[in-house]
């Protein structure tokens, strides 16, 4: 995070105007070292079908776009991603409590962000809050007033908390508001946020995170949509606006070969222990398919908004794993407070893919462009449905 916030002060002078100072009653404009946008970042883009929590399918995306580092190259792009000859993006409206619905993209084949110079802005799919970052599509688009937009503090024009909630383009229900307002129905779309105790994912309590708002979980890296996959290329166009640069453009390819999705997971199980301090064991039952390299089980507790994460838990079958107590949020370590508290709602979901995933996401890989594709060279997922329950 720390890394994060020096890319934001060393990126943003790009979209500021030039300005003179003045020395001894002398107006002059101070040196620049302008960057080349162009090759400042790289993109990875990969499709593939989505099984969504209501057992239809959709369709997949895996988006990045990182510096050399690793860590998110742009604070402000605008992504559109085209589909081949038959893709519709489905017509609804964009719900009243965030991004979800297709706006002016409804109908046409393409699913778009909006630039924040258009005027009037058009109301699109990402809007003007949402970009492609080192982590994957988010609403995390700088503004005139903050750069420094994160899972837990999203833009505001957004209307989302703290990410997007998936599947976009949901018909039955709309996205899921705020912790504690409400138990979701089995099919809601769900936020995908990576917390512990997934590999080598700690506690969110140290200097190197923000605490007001707090950083709430890595982006899990891909984005389903409810709209009918259609075989054939999908282009992704990033554009990279600047002030005292040219515009870059950047533009990725990637083919949907195959239109046979993974098969329907169910939604997990979380048993918590007897010490009745937040731990306890999750399980699912993942069907058999060779295609199905990992899993990942997230257990969302809106009572307090945390974030959790078992997995990768790999191979199929009856998959189990612990959720250690006292992974709980506080402000001066040591903590052990409790995962959950006793009277606690949360949710449970699992999700199966073809490919690694995990290993592709913020912290886990540093890689520019890493990995994202399975054997059959695309990227395809299986959400289950979610469990609601109190601790």
């Amino acid at each position: 995070m720390k890394n994060s916030l020096k890319l934001l002060a060393s990126i943003a002078f790009l979209a500021l105007p030039a300005c003179s100072s003045v020395t001894n009653g002398t107006a002059w404009v101070p040196p620049q070292n302008p960057v080349n946008l162009q090759t400042f970042g790289k993109p990875t883009f990969a499709v593939g079908t989505a099984r969504l929590q209501d057992g239809t399918v959709g369709l997949n995306v895996v988006a990045y776009m990182r510096q050399a580092n690793g860590l998110s190259a742009f604070l402000v792009d605008t992504p559109s991603i085209a589909g081949p000859s038959g893709f519709t993006v489905p017509t609804n409206t964009l719900p009243a409590n965030g991004a979800g619905g297709s706006g002016a993209d409804g109908g046409t084949s393409t699913i778009n962000a909006t630039s924040q110079t258009a005027s009037p802005p058009p109301s699109t799919t990402f809007g003007t809050a949402g970009g492609v970052y080192g982590g994957g599509l988010g609403p995390f688009n700088a503004t005139n007033t903050a750069s420094n937009f994160y899972p837990g503090n999203a833009n505001p024009s957004s209307g989302v908390n703290p990410t997007y909630s998936l599947p976009f383009y949901e018909a039955s229900t709309a996205v899921a508001p705020p912790s504690g307002t409400k138990t979701p129905a089995p099919t809601d779309p769900e936020p995908f946020l990576v917390g512990p105790p997934a590999k080598g994912i700690s506690v969110f309590n140290n200097v190197d995170f923000p605490s007001s708002p707090p950083f709430e979980g890595y982006l899990a890296g891909f984005t389903a949509f409810e709209a009918a996959p259609v075989g054939g290329t999908y282009t992704m166009t990033t554009t990279v606006p600047a002030a005292n640069a040219s515009a870059a453009s950047f533009t990725s390819q990637a083919t949907l070969k195959s239109l046979s999705p993974l098969p329907a997971l169910p939604a997990p199980v979380f048993t918590g222990d007897a010490s009745k301090d937040g731990g306890g064991t999750v399980s699912v039952a993942v069907p058999s398919d060779p295609r199905i390299s990992e899993t990942l089980i997230f257990v969302h507790d809106l009572t307090n908004n945390s974030f959790y994460t078992v997995g990768p838990l790999t191979g199929t079958g009856l998959l189990s794993g612990n959720l250690p107590a006292n992974l709980g949020a506080c402000n001066v370590p040591p903590c052990n407070s409790p995962t959950m508290a006793v009277g606690d709602t949360y949710v449970v979901y699992a999700v199966s893919f073809d490919y690694p995933d995990f290993e592709s996401i913020q912290p886990v890989n540093t890689q520019q462009t890493p990995a994202v594709t399975g054997a059959g060279g695309q990227a395809d997922v299986s959400i289950s449905p979610s469990a609601a329950a109190t601790y």
